[in-house]
Parts: C-alpha cells; sequence; structure tokens
C-alpha cells in the first residue's frame, strides 16, 4: 500500500511540475495525460484495495468472535496491574524514606513510630496480596480482586499521609 502512495505522490509531483509550466510542448501534454489515467487508474486501485481491505477486516472480527474482547480485557487488566504495581512501589520507597529521616527522633518519638511501622507493614503487605490476587484473578472474580485492591491501595496511601502527618509533629 505504501509503493501505491508513493507512486501517487510522484504522480501529483509529476503533474504540478507539469501545470507550473508556461510552455509545454505536445510531448509534455502527452505525458500529463498518462500521468492523469495513471492517477485515476491509481485512486480506482486505491478504492478497490480499502474496499477489500474493509471487508476483510469485517471478517476478521467476524470470524474471530470475542477474541478481540477478550484481548483488550487482558491488556486492560494488565495495565491496570502495571499501574498498581506502580504505585505500591512508590510508596514503598516514600516510606523507606520517612523511615530513613526518623533514625535521629528521640526515644517516645520512636516508640511511636514503631507503632506506625507496624501498621504500615500489615497495609503494604495486604496491598501487595491484592495486587497477586489481581494479577491470578480471571473472569467474574477479577472485578472483585480490582475492587478489594482499590481500596487496599486507598487505605494504604491513607495510612502513609497519616503517619507523614504525625512524623512532621515531632
Amino acid at each position: 500500500m505504501s509503493r501505491i502512495y508513493q507512486v501517487f505522490g510522484v504522480v501529483l509531483a509529476v503533474m504540478f511540475a507539469l501545470a507550473a509550466c508556461e510552455k509545454a510542448s505536445d510531448a509534455a501534454k502527452t505525458a500529463g495525460s498518462a500521468v492523469n489515467d495513471a492517477a485515476k487508474a491509481t485512486g480506482r486501485a486505491l478504492d478497490s484495495a480499502a474496499q477489500a481491505t474493509g471487508r476483510a477486516v469485517e471478517n476478521a472480527a467476524t470470524s474471530t468472535g470475542n477474541a478481540l474482547e477478550d484481548t483488550g480485557d487482558y491488556l486492560s487488566r494488565q495495565r491496570l496491574a502495571r499501574t498498581a504495581e506502580e504505585a505500591l512501589a512508590k510508596l514503598e520507597t516514600s516510606w523507606r524514606d520517612l523511615q530513613d529521616k526518623t533514625v535521629t527522633a528521640g526515644e517516645s518519638a520512636q516508640n511511636e513510630f514503631q507503632e506506625i511501622t507496624e501498621g504500615m507493614d500489615r497495609h503494604l503487605d495486604d496491598a501487595g496480596r491484592k495486587l497477586t490476587a489481581v494479577k491470578e484473578a480471571s473472569g467474574d472474580a477479577w472485578e472483585g480482586a480490582k475492587s478489594a485492591l482499590d481500596a487496599a491501595l486507598r487505605k494504604t496511601q491513607e495510612f502513609y499521609d497519616d503517619a507523614v502527618t504525625r512524623v512532621s509533629r515531632w
């Protein structure tokens, strides 16, 4: 198909070049007519090819049934899992950074932070399990796993935000 466009482009370029000439020779007029005929033939070939391609695509979609829909669902699930992995990784990194900042806190702050750490570890573990469940789920179970993952990520983020607020008071 690309070759047809190239030929068509060359044909058009030749047509414009011929039109720009003030004095066209009889040979140029004959060539212009041939180019015009070729352009019309190319246009008809492109139209015919486009129609044939449209029919082929329609037939392929019909014969494969729900395969395209299933593939779209699969890719959507993969994107969700990747996005959730990235969000969880970002939370884990932020959590490690916060832990590093609290090393110099006093003893009472360290005791309080130990409680926060235990809670955050539970939230991160839960979100990780929910992510694994989403990756392994299929069919109707996937929707439930997705909702559970969304809730776990939201709760983990809220717990982290609360921890940052508490640490900032020290």
